[in-house]
C-alpha cells in the first residue's frame, strides 16, 4: 500500500531510537486512522518537529484535521487539556487516541498566519 500522506524527509534526521520508530510507524498509523475513523485526506499536510497534521474529510463529507505526534513529556497531556477546554478558546478535539498521540480535530477556517500581531491571534 502506498503511504497516504508523504513523511517529511527532514524528518528522518531526527535524533532518537523512539522518535526513528515512529517515524517508521507513520504511514501504518495514518492508513489504520484514515480507516478507523472514515477519514480521506484532503489536503497538504502541515508539519512541526513533533506532528503532522493532515487535512481530512470525514464521513459526512465535514473538512477536519487529524493530528499525528509523537507523545513526549513536552505533548504528553495536549489531548487532556483540548478535552479540559472542550472547544472553549482552543480547537475542539473531536477523537483521540491518546496513547498513539492520535486526535481529530474541527477544522479551523482562518488561519492564524493571518494575523499580524500574536496576542491578537491568541485572544
Amino acid at each position: 500500500m502506498a503511504d497516504p500522506v508523504s513523511i517529511p524527509p527532514r524528518w528522518a534526521a531526527l535524533g532518537g531510537a523512539p522518535r526513528q520508530r515512529w517515524v517508521a510507524g507513520l504511514p501504518a498509523l495514518m492508513a489504520s486512522t484514515f480507516t478507523r475513523w472514515h477519514l480521506t485526506p484532503d489536503g497538504e499536510p502541515a508539519t512541526g518537529m513533533t506532528a503532522l497534521v493532515v487535512p481530512v474529510r470525514d464521513a459526512d463529507g465535514v473538512r477536519r484535521a487529524v493530528k499525528f505526534s509523537f507523545v513526549e513529556g513536552d505533548n504528553v497531556g495536549e489531548i487532556a487539556t483540548l478535552r479540559l477546554w472542550a472547544g472553549r478558546c482552543a480547537v475542539s478535539a473531536l477523537r483521540a487516541d491518546p496513547p498513539r498521540g492520535v486526535m481529530v480535530l474541527e477544522w479551523l477556517w482562518e488561519s492564524l498566519e493571518e494575523w499580524w500581531d500574536a496576542e491578537e491571534a491568541t485572544r
